[in-house]
């Protein structure tokens, strides 16, 4: 497996957790690849979500993208706590969107490929 999809599988891995630990059941997870972007989509039922949890999520999600530190959160990623974790994740991917409508719950995250 090359070090760029590891780092994707990694992602997903950090990202199901998450969506675990809200209590989300019965969960698909969507990995794609379209015109240089990968894209990781989890949705499932999850009841009443602790919305500011999401909306830190979805400012992490947001930020810039930071290269220069993605070889070092890398690294760590695995020996953190559940907060730091999301905060490297926000740092390797270029953006997410969150959406929770009538029960579901909907991470996406987006990751350009780049040189």
């Amino acid at each position: 497996m090359s070090y760029k999809r590891e780092k994707l599988m990694k992602i997903m891995n950090e990202l199901v957790n998450f969506c675990m630990q809200l209590g989300m059941k019965n969960f698909n997870v969507d990995f794609n690849f379209h015109e240089g972007i990968a894209e990781i989509s989890i949705k499932g039922h999850c009841e009443n979500p602790p919305l500011e949890k999401l909306k830190d999520l979805d400012r992490i999600l947001n930020l810039p993208r930071q290269e220069e530190l993605e070889e070092l959160y890398w690294s760590l990623m695995g020996d953190c706590h559940e907060k730091e974790h999301l905060e490297m994740i926000g740092v390797m991917v270029d953006s997410g969107r969150i959406d929770y409508k009538d029960g579901i719950l909907k991470i996406s995250i987006y990751r350009e490929k780049r040189s």
